[in-house]
């Protein structure tokens, strides 16, 4: 690929300067190590890797013992943002090269302004008294740090114009959240797969899939596995299907999306109520088209 046109780059500088050069209780510099995975405190460090790398394996027992080493709820908030979107961050830059009572954390549950808690209390009503789901709670909270410049980013990958169809992006969503095991966001997205999709599209067969979007998966599964292997000979076969190399950057965009939202979920310990509390969420992306009203994200 001789020259790449990176789309959405606006969106992933602006979401990189609110995570790791933004004011917040932790030190930028130590939010910058911790997203590039250079030493830090002993403290921080093993929690730091196991976001970045297995965040799945999270337990509350992880952040018990930084609240008992004194580190506070806000401060291991600020960090994990920091590993997840540094990990995610580190992912597309690879593409990009090889292209040319689970709740840990309380303050993001009850750490909002007033103009985010009317939101959530009016969302509860007309959703039927379902509750927001965890990843707009959480992007809520702090939204100068992580929520505005994520929630940017998310509506523009997801809905829009690209390459990809609103299903075919939810169906590579879904997939990567399987393969960083994810039940929040694999739940959440495989349920949209099947809206955006009208139950065209199977998690399980590829086939069901056009033949340029199931090229694609591979590269999302080495993507996710070893980012550092990748190189020029992952993208031939899928140029070979007829893959333009704009569709590419878009699905390293929404690759870039869930490496994030799925090691946010997995170490914050997002959840469901219930199986009509993710078709609820679901409708409302589709709704929504994964927009938020802006004056929540003050």
């Amino acid at each position: 690929m001789d020259e790449v046109v990176v789309h959405h780059a606006d969106l992933v500088a602006a979401l990189r300067r609110a995570v790791f050069e933004s004011a917040g209780e932790t030190d930028p510099a130590l939010r910058q190590a911790v997203g590039a995975g250079d030493p830090v405190d002993p403290v921080w460090a093993a929690y730091a890797e196991k976001v970045r790398t297995s965040s799945h394996r999270i337990t509350d027992a992880d952040v018990a013992a930084l609240v008992a080493a004194g580190r506070t709820e806000v401060e291991i908030f600020e960090v994990t943002v920091a590993a997840a979107t540094g990990a995610a961050l580190q992912r597309l830059d690879a593409g990009l090269r090889a292209a040319g009572g689970d709740v840990r954390l309380g303050v993001v549950e009850h750490g909002h302004g007033l103009p985010a808690r009317l939101f959530l209390r009016i969302a509860r009503l007309v959703g039927g008294g379902e509750r927001m789901d965890d990843v707009v709670t959480t992007g809520l909270h702090r939204p100068g740090l992580w929520g505005r410049p994520f929630f940017a980013l998310v509506e523009a990958v997801m809905r829009g114009p690209s390459f990809w169809t609103p299903a075919e992006r939810e169906y590579l969503a879904a997939h990567v959240s399987r393969l960083n095991e994810c039940p929040f966001c694999r739940r959440a997205h495989t349920e949209t797969t099947r809206l955006e999709s009208r139950g065209g599209f199977d998690l399980d067969d590829a086939s069901s899939v056009r033949p340029e979007l199931a090229a694609v998966l591979p590269l999302m599964e080495r993507l996710t596995a070893a980012p550092d292997a990748l190189s020029a000979a992952d993208v031939v076969a899928i140029r070979q299907a007829g893959v333009p190399d704009d569709a590419v950057v878009d699905a390293l965009h929404v690759a870039l999306v869930f490496h994030t939202a799925n090691r946010m979920a997995n170490a914050l310990g997002w959840s469901w109520d219930s199986d009509e509390h993710v078709r609820a969420a679901a409708r409302a992306i589709h709704r929504t088209r994964y927009r938020l009203p802006g004056i929540v994200l003050r």
